[in-house]
């Protein structure tokens, strides 16, 4: 097995000697078998290795998971980062769903420690049936062809040095070898769809394909290669109507609409993705904003912002970082921040209020801005008198510490938190009678 994982990284010119490496480990079978590879060449190419895990904290057997790990790491002499989050708690669970969530947060922890140690690759125990899933999976929700593609070996600094071995291969190499690992329960669930596939689909495919899922494999590589010539191309036209920096990419906005949509989506794909990660549904956002009739339109997404400023399209990082050092970001028409879409508009104040979903404020209010809790915020709740402690506050209401750090606090100029998103508003600048005001709406997406 060592032979041939060596043999596959040589035949796509991946370098181990001498490299930092961070494997994510959940201590599966798949990033098991991984991580006893590297262990074995360690000594012999000079790799340093760190270790990363997170807690998920979906499941009973989740800490002892992370128990196993670390004792794993002690027993072979690893440096460890063990991270722990409630994941079901977060908003990006009900927007992208909890795998994706989840995957959107290992992202997070792993750039972390990148630098913290300075690595040269992040590796992972992906495996061939993992990548034809994933395919599967973005086939039955509706997909191009870099769907099609799925997992590569190679994503910048990411490896997945293990892609081209069957889950089958790599459980027999373990039971054979009598080494010890977790087993995720998760796996067995056919409420998700990832397993449904993994437990209905792929024997199916095993049995009636000639070669198995490996001809699917074929089909895959040659997707790979179509779709990295048509990035080449693409990234020759985007260099010729954008210009970049170390702190945003610009592009013109004449010069993209001026062709087929379907180049479009095509050139701002490959544009964004250079730096960010996006799907169809954010260049969907995007062509919005390209096309809108407004001068000035701000978006705000997981971990940048979109902002049209007249015929420039400024796409920049808005990173966890700046968010925790509460930057204010002010909400001119609309905005998306950590889950939510903010609104703003004049118009005519309703009959009755919901703070769930919109408030009212004299005209006369001027800039509002949108930012997230900070140590000793204070809070004038409307109905309560006086104030509150903000942390207190959501203490009370029973909202996690996860969640209340990510909440949307919209405020005026003097930092005055004028209302809590989708919870409650202040009981300062009432509106006490059908006049006009400015309205601030959450929207859902």
């Amino acid at each position: 097995m060592k032979n041939r994982i060596i043999k596959y990284l040589r035949k796509n010119k991946i370098d181990l000697y001498g490299k930092k490496i961070i494997v994510g480990f959940s201590g599966g079978p798949d990033s098991m078998l991984l991580l006893c590879f590297l262990l074995d060449i360690r000594d012999d190419y000079d790799i340093t290795l760190h270790i990363m895990h997170l807690n998920h904290n979906e499941r009973p057997e989740a800490d002892k998971e992370e128990q196993f790990v670390e004792l794993f790491c002690k027993k072979n002499d690893l440096s460890y980062s063990l991270y722990s989050e409630q994941i079901l708690e977060l908003n990006e669970v009900n927007e992208l769903g909890f795998e994706m969530a989840a995957r959107e947060r290992r992202l997070y922890y792993f750039q972390k420690d990148i630098k913290t140690y300075n690595a040269d690759y992040i590796m992972t125990g992906h495996n061939l049936d993992d990548r034809i899933e994933t395919m599967l999976l973005n086939l039955e929700r509706g997909t191009g062809l870099r769907g099609l593609v799925s997992m590569r070996l190679i994503s910048g600094i990411f490896i997945k040095p293990i892609l081209f071995l069957t889950r089958k291969e790599i459980r027999d190499h373990i039971n054979k070898n009598n080494i010890d690992y977790i087993e995720d329960l998760t796996n067995f669930d056919e409420d998700l769809g990832r397993n449904r596939i993994r437990k209905r689909v792929i024997p199916v495919l095993n049995e009636f394909m000639k070669g198995g899922i490996k001809r699917i494999e074929h089909s895959m590589d040659i997707l790979e290669t179509t779709e990295n010539a048509l990035s080449r191309l693409a990234n020759k036209t985007i260099e010729d109507i954008s210009e970049s920096n170390e702190q945003a990419i610009i592009f013109n906005i004449r010069s993209i609409l001026k062709m087929d949509e379907a180049v479009q989506r095509l050139i701002l794909y490959y544009g964004v993705k250079k730096r960010f990660r996006v799907n169809a549904h954010i260049i969907d956002e995007i062509i919005k904003v390209i096309r809108s009739e407004r001068k000035y339109i701000e978006k705000a997404f997981n971990g940048f912002s979109v902002i049209r400023d007249y015929n420039n399209l400024i796409v920049k990082e808005t990173n966890e970082s700046d968010i925790q050092d509460n930057e204010l970001c002010e909400l001119k028409t609309e905005i998306e921040y950590n889950g939510y879409k903010l609104e703003r508009e004049t118009s005519y104040a309703p009959d009755t209020f919901d703070d769930n979903k919109f408030v009212c404020f004299p005209k006369n209010t001027g800039k509002m801005y949108i930012r997230t809790l900070k140590n000793g915020d204070r809070f004038s709740p409307f109905g309560l008198n006086g104030t509150v402690k903000l942390k207190d506050f959501f203490i009370n209401n029973k909202i996690s510490r996860n969640k209340r750090a990510r909440i949307p606090l919209l405020v005026n100029s003097d930092n005055e938190i004028l209302w809590i998103t989708g919870m409650r508003r202040t009981s300062k600048y009432p509106i006490t009678n059908k006049k006009e005001c400015i309205i601030v709406r959450r929207k859902k997406d």
